[in-house]
């Protein structure tokens, strides 16, 4: 018993040592006793057993963990090496980028040594050309300009049947020779007139003739009318465009120094101010002789026409033409072209150019006594008429105008070419504008289809 109880005090657990005890205070046999010893020793083993596989687990849960650890330790160990090998192909780009970098410096510093060599010699050669030019001009006979009479440009469209009835009854001329190509020695663009020479005078321009302020006529010469019939003349004057043009086809530089060469001189007489002034001053016009224009800049601002293609759509009443006083101004219409204003001076007012394209084509009074009549086309002033007395307002008395307008163009829209060509030829007449009447008729016919959308 105190064997057993040495046993169970030493090597159970508590709740086996409470049953051996229980054991003992009943005096049990010996045969109890070894049964007792043989649950001690089966769960002793069992105990062993159990922590021999607790062992085991526990070894294995090491290695396991050592695996991957091992594993954490080589992956480390794989993108310590990727991250070196980045960072030397890094650092070989940078090095091929610096290598780069230093290559373009050197090409473009070599680039820009060459660009001032060439700059350098293209200021020598100017400097050289420069003096050829003003040698020349000492030493090259002077080809002298062409000198324009005060009544260049003035349209004279509306006396033109006059001028020609004078002609034929004061004068006696019915009939002129057209003179191109008839001299031995013919022109320098080859022309010849094709046909009878002998023509009507109205085949031919006018020349030397006019009226004065007084409506006289004034005739300065025997046969006021050009050498060359129409026909002729035009062939001739495309033939001098077209080889001024091939003449004049160098850079704006080229032109100028050209002009000096030629004329021997740097000024320029305007056929406006009459005034000398730089050529440089005047604008390129490779059609013209010389190649500049015959109108310096400052007086090509002064004059401007306002109406353009306006005319052939509204057909105002008028041609005038302003001469701007200030810079930045335009030549505004007062009451607008749209609504049936005329071209006539009453009706232009030079104004700001922001406050003209901010007006467009409002109507600026407040009332209809303001309008003066004479600001309105004279087809469509029985209009303004009517309004004031039946006493209505600007809004519905414009509306009454665009009407009235659409109906106009609608008229003339549905005409015949032929009946829409004598009647802008009549138009042109009477208002002394110098237009070709078949652009009128093509911009007229182009604003109806594409901007009104008639068929």
């Amino acid at each position: 018993m105190d064997y057993t109880y040495d046993i169970l005090k030493k090597k159970t657990n508590a709740k086996l040592y409470k049953i051996c005890v229980s054991f003992g205070h009943s005096r049990c046999k010996s045969f109890r006793k070894k049964r007792l010893i043989d649950i001690i020793l089966k769960h002793q083993e069992e105990s062993k057993r159990k922590k021999e596989v607790e062992e085991d687990e526990v070894e294995e849960s090491n290695n396991e963990q050592e695996e991957v650890e091992q594993e954490d330790v080589e992956q480390e160990e794989v993108a310590q090496e990727d991250d070196e090998q980045e960072d030397d192909e890094q650092e070989e780009v940078e090095q091929e980028d610096d290598e780069q970098e230093e290559v373009e410096q050197e090409e473009v510093e070599q680039e820009d040594d060459e660009q001032e060599e060439v700059e350098q010699e293209e200021v020598e050669q100017e400097e050289v050309e420069q003096e050829d030019v003003e040698q020349d001009i000492k030493q090259k006979p002077k080809k002298k300009q062409r000198k324009h009479n005060k009544n260049l440009g003035k349209v004279q469209t509306k006396d033109h049947e006059d001028l020609y009835n004078y002609i034929e009854h004061e004068l006696g001329i019915t009939h002129k020779k057209c003179s191109m190509g008839a001299s031995k020695k013919g022109n320098k663009f080859k022309i010849v007139h094709e046909g009878d020479r002998k023509c009507p005078i109205r085949e031919f321009r006018l020349n030397e003739i006019f009226k004065n302020e007084n409506n006289e006529i004034i005739c300065k010469k025997n046969i006021p009318l050009q050498g060359a019939c129409r026909k002729c003349d035009d062939l001739w004057r495309q033939a001098r465009i077209d080889a001024c043009a091939a003449k004049n086809n160098g850079t704006r530089k080229e032109i100028y120094e050209n002009y000096k060469r030629d004329y021997g001189k740097i000024t320029k007489e305007c056929s406006s101010c009459k005034e000398e002034i730089e050529c440089t001053n005047f604008s390129i016009s490779r059609n013209m002789e010389c190649g500049l224009h015959n109108t310096c800049r400052d007086c090509s601002k002064k004059y401007t026409i306002s109406v353009g293609n306006r005319c052939a759509i509204y057909m105002p009443d008028g041609h005038y033409v302003m001469i701007k006083e200030k810079n930045g101004t335009h030549d505004d219409h007062i009451f607008p072209l749209a609504y049936g204003g005329s071209d006539e001076k009453i009706n232009h007012q030079e104004i700001n150019s922001k406050a003209n394209l901010s007006k467009s084509s409002t109507i600026p009074f407040e009332s209809l006594d303001e309008i003066n009549p004479k600001m309105i086309s004279k087809r469509f002033r029985y209009i303004l008429y009517d309004a004031i007395d039946q006493n209505l307002t600007i809004l519905e008395f414009k509306s009454r105008m665009a009407t009235a307008i659409r109906a106009d163009i609608e008229e003339r829209f549905n005409m015949m070419d032929d009946e829409l060509l004598k009647l802008y030829k009549k138009y042109i007449k009477k208002i002394n504008r110098k237009k070709k009447v078949p652009r009128l008729v093509k911009k007229f016919r182009e604003y109806c289809t594409k901007i009104l959308g008639l068929k």
